[in-house]
């Protein structure tokens, strides 16, 4: 199916996808309109891995809903409904609770972070971070940013926030950068005198893939990371 949207609405789709990254990429392609006209058109293509795993069935469902509310060829009906799923569809299966069925998530809305002081925090976050201010509330208290589609909320809290400077146990929270742009984000924390504690380029876990930590100006812990693969990712 093809859809007309403005730059600002491809804008909005790389940023929920993580374009430019290491998950998808642009894929420049011809399309046909409902009147047989050939468009340019541009698609998502998965960087994949070596061997492409099958789709979830949350995943091959929107594929299919869309194409019977828009009437293609049956054809493309019958090879859709032919897909085979993963073996592992833990992306749409429900669970069943004394409640009824929980349904899954479809991801993270926003997440907070407490501050001592809102205005040096927020110019940390947007200057050095790389996060894009959206609103902050008329008392204050609170400032909304995006974070490549996802809202960080500081909130101001009574200082000291971390009293103990230390790693605090694994507790962080970490900022993926596109493969191509890692070391010159670090390069960019050195230029603003920000401290990289450690680095490190773990593979074969959860989340692989360079690494390094840091602190906000109240000693929170932060990653940047170059995210080669995240056990995860959907297929």
């Amino acid at each position: 199916m093809l859809y007309r949207i403005t730059r600002r609405d491809l804008l909005r789709l790389d940023s929920t996808e993580g374009v430019p990254g290491r998950w998808y990429r642009h894929v420049e392609i011809e399309g046909e309109d409902r009147n047989g006209r050939l468009v340019q058109a541009v698609t998502y293509m998965a960087q994949g891995n070596e061997v492409d795993g099958k789709p979830t069935l949350r995943y091959i469902t929107l594929l299919r809903d869309g194409a019977r509310a828009h009437g293609p060829p049956e054809t493309h009906i019958r090879f859709l409904e032919s897909v085979e799923l993963g073996l592992l569809d833990l992306s749409s299966q429900t669970v069943s609770t004394r409640g009824g069925q929980m349904v899954a998530i479809r991801g993270v809305a926003h997440f907070s972070i407490p501050v001592g002081d809102v205005a040096r925090s927020m110019r940390f976050y947007t200057e050095v971070v790389g996060c894009r201010h959206l609103s902050t509330t008329p008392n204050g208290q609170m400032v909304f940013l995006d974070a490549a589609g996802t809202c960080l909320i500081l909130v101001k809290r009574n200082p000291p926030i971390n009293p103990v400077p230390d790693n605090h146990g694994g507790v962080h929270h970490a900022f993926a950068i596109a493969h191509d742009e890692y070391e010159a984000a670090l390069d960019h924390l050195r230029a603003h005198g920000i401290e990289i504690t450690f680095e490190e380029n773990r593979q074969g876990g959860v989340l692989n893939g360079p690494r390094a930590y840091f602190h906000d100006p109240d000693g929170t812990v932060l990653e940047f990371i170059d995210l080669t693969s995240y056990a995860g990712s959907p297929s």
